[in-house]
């Protein structure tokens, strides 16, 4: 007995100091001020809440990424992140409205290590600017940073189905968070880590009940979750679909579908009001309406035509774009699929992890968009290797280094390392506000 409860209590230290580390490593860096994808969704959020409106037209100059439909500015992309980040706007707005802290706000401005971080040709300091910087790190840390922490210890709790060590899952999850681009995406207000975390979180869910009890209230969350995660980045339908897939697939959770369905509807309805709401059809048509990217996306179906090896090669091993070359430690996973195959363990989650994985790099080598915008290393494919359980850069990177044990793994894994905190720092640290 004495010893369980010192194995529970090792585990519980040993996720705290997880999400600690990882936390303090997201949060360190401020989130890119002038990066368009991350404005466009935080003005929906703004506009929601000081406005009472989805019209982004007091907001738009300090982003690319907009639609403009019957005389107003809209946000183009999935309206997800922006649907969270407005009741935490609300809930901070009244204390940064405080004159205490606007006299902060202030000093902050006048700073010179603040100043100096201010493009020359921009317009200067300006009040509104410091507001939404301040607005913009605190939404970025509660729905991206933590999320993203919590996460790596998920990762950790998870791979002890293959009966790993402490050390080892450890590792893994220090190899995840530091050395992949985890890393730079869990500190900016993109899509892509918080629906790594939904389509984790879910998936967990759904594998947890397979082991104990099924709830009809934990499978209403997963299908809220997976739900949450495509109107927060409509490609991640591709995963969420096949989640949902694995579990209609087992067996004792078929009589509580429709309760993963009805949470999947809860977003899905907030969606389809919006959409109904701003461009009069439930359709997510906002990308058709995105006047700075017309060209590209009247190509094919909004940019997604078929498979380029150009765009295939780009997002693998191109040294612009490349996974492979930012983060080499993932390219162990190969080696890795092929070892759990042949252990012929957990087969119905391998499928999943494999569909997850080829049908994101299919997608995106499908677009003419490939490179992804401002973005570290392949973005639109981040998904894959960080959100089941072992993916890709999580169980596989332990069974090939395992098996060398040697100098060149550890090289590996160290430039991968070196690659995401260049990116982080550029990321955070461009802050080139004024235009």
């Amino acid at each position: 007995m004495k010893l369980l409860h010192h194995s529970i209590d090792h585990d519980r230290s040993i996720r705290w100091i997880i999400f600690l580390l990882l936390l303090t490593c997201y949060s360190y860096f401020l989130p890119r001020w002038a990066d368009w994808g991350q404005n466009a969704r935080l003005d929906l959020a703004l506009a929601m809440v000081d406005e009472q409106t989805f019209s982004i037209d007091n907001y738009y100059q300090n982003t690319g990424d907009y639609a403009y439909f019957e005389g107003h500015y809209y946000l183009d992309k999935a309206p997800g992140p922006s649907f969270l980040a407005a009741p935490v706007y609300a809930i901070i707005r009244p204390i940064l409205k405080l004159p205490i802290v606007q006299n902060v706000m202030m000093k902050i401005g006048e700073s010179g290590a603040f100043k100096s971080t201010l493009s020359e040709t921009g317009t200067g300091i300006l009040a509104n600017k410091v507001y939404f910087m301040i607005v913009l790190y605190i939404v970025t840390f509660l729905l991206c940073s933590i999320p993203s922490a919590w996460l790596g210890v998920m990762i950790y709790d998870q791979l002890s189905m293959f009966s790993l060590s402490h050390g080892w899952r450890f590792a893994l999850v220090a190899i995840y968070g530091l050395a992949t681009p985890a890393f730079p995406y869990s500190g900016v207000f993109y899509s892509h880590q918080m629906c790594a975390f939904l389509l984790f979180t879910a998936f967990r869910l759904i594998h947890r009940m397979g082991q104990t009890r099924i709830q009809k209230g934990l499978v209403l969350l997963a299908g809220l979750l997976l739900g949450w995660s495509v109107i927060s980045e409509y490609s991640t339908s591709l995963i969420a679909g096949a989640i949902f897939l694995y579990f209609i697939s087992q067996k004792p959770f078929r009589s509580k579908v429709v309760w993963l369905i009805a949470g999947g509807l809860i977003p899905g309805l907030l969606l389809a009001g919006f959409n109904w709401s701003v461009y009069h059809t439930i359709l997510p048509v906002g990308y058709k309406y995105s006047i700075n990217y017309e060209a590209l996306h009247s190509v094919g179906i909004i940019s997604i035509s078929t498979p380029s090896l150009n765009a295939l090669w780009g997002i693998t091993f191109g040294n612009y774009r490349g996974l492979f070359f930012v983060a080499p430690i993932l390219f162990l996973g190969l080696f890795g699929y092929w070892t759990w195959w042949k252990s012929k363990q957990y087969r119905a989650i391998w499928w999943l992890s494999i569909w997850s994985v080829g049908s994101f790099f299919l997608f995106n080598g499908s677009s003419v968009m490939w490179q992804g915008g401002f973005s570290v290393g392949p973005r639109s494919v981040s998904y894959t290797h960080l959100t089941l359980p072992t993916i890709y850069s999580v169980y596989i990177s332990v069974v090939a280094l395992s098996f060398t044990k040697k100098l060149p793994s550890c090289n590996t894994c160290s430039t991968s390392a070196f690659y995401q905190h260049i990116p982080s720092y550029t990321l955070a640290s461009s802050l080139h506000v004024c235009h």
